[in-house]
Protein backbone atom coordinates (compact mmCIF):
# COMPACT_ATOMS: atom_id res chain seq x y z
CA UNK A 1 0.00 0.00 0.00
CA UNK A 2 1.13 3.56 -1.02
CA UNK A 3 -0.02 6.92 0.52
CA UNK A 4 0.90 10.10 -0.88
CA UNK A 5 0.52 13.97 0.45
CA UNK A 6 -1.26 15.86 -0.59
CA UNK A 7 -0.09 18.82 -3.23
CA UNK A 8 2.60 16.50 -3.88
CA UNK A 9 3.92 18.14 -0.51
CA UNK A 10 6.59 15.61 1.79
CA UNK A 11 6.38 14.16 5.12
CA UNK A 12 7.63 12.08 7.52
CA UNK A 13 6.78 9.95 10.54
CA UNK A 14 7.17 10.74 13.91
CA UNK A 15 5.14 7.60 15.37
CA UNK A 16 5.83 4.17 14.70
CA UNK A 17 3.92 1.81 16.51
CA UNK A 18 3.75 -1.13 13.51
CA UNK A 19 6.83 -2.72 15.12
CA UNK A 20 6.36 -6.75 14.17
CA UNK A 21 3.36 -5.89 12.07
CA UNK A 22 4.45 -3.91 9.43
CA UNK A 23 7.14 -1.95 8.19
CA UNK A 24 6.36 2.01 6.82
CA UNK A 25 8.79 4.27 4.91
CA UNK A 26 8.61 7.58 4.37
CA UNK A 27 9.58 8.29 0.53
CA UNK A 28 10.04 12.06 -0.55
CA UNK A 29 6.25 11.55 -2.30
CA UNK A 30 4.81 8.69 -0.35
CA UNK A 31 4.80 6.40 2.71
CA UNK A 32 5.21 2.53 1.76
CA UNK A 33 3.58 -0.17 3.66
CA UNK A 34 4.89 -3.52 3.91
CA UNK A 35 2.83 -5.98 5.66
CA UNK A 36 4.86 -8.26 7.85
CA UNK A 37 2.02 -9.88 9.67
CA UNK A 38 -1.37 -10.13 10.91
CA UNK A 39 -2.50 -6.85 12.94
CA UNK A 40 -3.17 -3.62 13.33
CA UNK A 41 -1.32 -0.65 14.15
CA UNK A 42 -0.30 2.77 13.14
CA UNK A 43 1.55 5.24 12.29
CA UNK A 44 2.08 9.55 12.92
CA UNK A 45 2.80 11.56 10.03
CA UNK A 46 3.89 15.13 9.88
CA UNK A 47 4.04 17.55 6.82
CA UNK A 48 6.51 20.33 5.96
CA UNK A 49 3.28 22.12 6.78
CA UNK A 50 3.52 21.40 10.08
CA UNK A 51 -0.01 19.34 9.71
CA UNK A 52 -0.21 15.59 10.98
CA UNK A 53 -2.26 12.89 10.29
CA UNK A 54 -1.97 9.52 12.82
CA UNK A 55 -2.94 6.90 9.78
CA UNK A 56 -4.22 3.36 10.87
CA UNK A 57 -2.84 0.15 9.26
CA UNK A 58 -3.73 -3.47 9.32
CA UNK A 59 -2.33 -6.05 7.79
CA UNK A 60 -4.98 -8.84 6.97
CA UNK A 61 -3.64 -12.91 6.53
CA UNK A 62 -3.48 -13.42 3.04
CA UNK A 63 -0.16 -13.10 1.85
CA UNK A 64 1.05 -13.97 -1.58
CA UNK A 65 2.83 -17.55 -2.11
CA UNK A 66 6.20 -16.14 -1.90
CA UNK A 67 5.54 -14.47 1.12
CA UNK A 68 4.25 -17.81 2.80
CA UNK A 69 7.36 -19.63 1.99
CA UNK A 70 9.00 -16.80 3.53
CA UNK A 71 6.95 -16.40 6.64
CA UNK A 72 7.94 -20.13 6.96
CA UNK A 73 11.26 -19.94 7.59
CA UNK A 74 13.14 -18.49 10.55
CA UNK A 75 14.45 -14.94 10.41
CA UNK A 76 18.56 -15.13 10.49
CA UNK A 77 20.98 -12.38 11.13
CA UNK A 78 24.95 -12.32 9.85
CA UNK A 79 25.56 -11.75 13.76
CA UNK A 80 23.22 -12.10 17.12
CA UNK A 81 25.51 -9.52 18.77
CA UNK A 82 27.14 -7.04 18.59
CA UNK A 83 29.57 -5.02 21.20
CA UNK A 84 30.32 -1.36 20.17
CA UNK A 85 32.50 1.48 20.90
CA UNK A 86 30.27 4.76 21.31
CA UNK A 87 30.31 6.24 18.24
CA UNK A 88 31.08 3.16 15.96
CA UNK A 89 28.47 1.46 13.91
CA UNK A 90 28.20 -2.13 12.21
CA UNK A 91 25.81 -3.47 9.52
CA UNK A 92 23.65 -6.71 9.60
CA UNK A 93 22.64 -8.65 6.85
CA UNK A 94 19.06 -10.23 7.65
CA UNK A 95 17.83 -13.16 6.00
CA UNK A 96 14.13 -15.18 5.86
CA UNK A 97 13.65 -17.85 3.27
CA UNK A 98 13.77 -16.21 -0.28
CA UNK A 99 12.01 -12.75 1.86
CA UNK A 100 14.50 -10.10 0.87
CA UNK A 101 12.63 -7.43 3.60
CA UNK A 102 11.54 -5.38 4.95
CA UNK A 103 12.05 -6.19 7.96
CA UNK A 104 10.97 -4.28 11.67
CA UNK A 105 12.95 -3.67 14.36
CA UNK A 106 11.20 -3.80 17.85
CA UNK A 107 13.34 -3.34 21.36
CA UNK A 108 14.70 -1.03 24.25
CA UNK A 109 17.66 0.85 22.62
CA UNK A 110 16.82 4.21 23.12
CA UNK A 111 19.33 5.94 23.95
CA UNK A 112 21.83 3.14 23.71
CA UNK A 113 21.20 2.53 19.96
CA UNK A 114 20.20 3.28 16.72
CA UNK A 115 18.98 0.79 14.59
CA UNK A 116 18.21 1.84 10.93
CA UNK A 117 17.93 0.10 7.48
CA UNK A 118 16.08 -0.73 4.45
CA UNK A 119 14.82 -3.96 2.91
CA UNK A 120 18.03 -7.15 4.40
CA UNK A 121 20.61 -4.67 5.86
CA UNK A 122 20.40 -2.76 9.02
CA UNK A 123 22.71 -0.68 10.45
CA UNK A 124 23.37 -0.28 14.09
CA UNK A 125 25.22 2.52 15.20
CA UNK A 126 26.45 3.16 19.29
CA UNK A 127 24.84 6.00 21.06
CA UNK A 128 25.72 6.03 24.42
CA UNK A 129 27.25 3.42 26.74
CA UNK A 130 25.04 0.34 28.14
CA UNK A 131 23.21 -2.63 26.96
CA UNK A 132 19.94 -3.21 25.40
CA UNK A 133 18.15 -5.51 23.29
CA UNK A 134 16.14 -5.76 20.05
CA UNK A 135 14.21 -7.81 18.08
CA UNK A 136 14.62 -8.09 14.13
CA UNK A 137 11.03 -9.09 13.26
CA UNK A 138 10.11 -10.67 9.65
CA UNK A 139 7.52 -12.00 7.75
CA UNK A 140 4.26 -13.99 9.88
CA UNK A 141 6.02 -12.08 12.81
CA UNK A 142 8.59 -14.22 13.22
CA UNK A 143 11.46 -12.75 15.51
CA UNK A 144 14.93 -13.20 15.95
CA UNK A 145 17.06 -11.36 19.07
CA UNK A 146 19.89 -9.41 18.85
CA UNK A 147 21.68 -8.39 21.64
CA UNK A 148 23.85 -4.50 21.48
CA UNK A 149 26.06 -3.47 23.91
CA UNK A 150 28.05 0.07 23.50
CA UNK A 151 31.35 0.69 25.46
CA UNK A 152 32.73 3.96 26.24
CA UNK A 153 35.05 5.46 23.97
CA UNK A 154 38.66 4.77 24.81
CA UNK A 155 40.00 8.25 27.08
CA UNK A 156 42.97 9.63 24.77
CA UNK A 157 46.06 10.71 26.59
CA UNK A 158 48.50 13.43 24.95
Amino acid sequence: MTIHAPLGGAFGIVTDRCAGIAVAVALPDALKVSGLAPGRCFVTLTAASGVTARVPIEVGTDFAPLALEGARSPVQLSRTAAILAHGTSVTIHVTQGTYAGPFSVAGTCKGIAAITGLGNWLTVVALDPGTCAAQVVGLGGRKVPFAITVEPSPEVRP
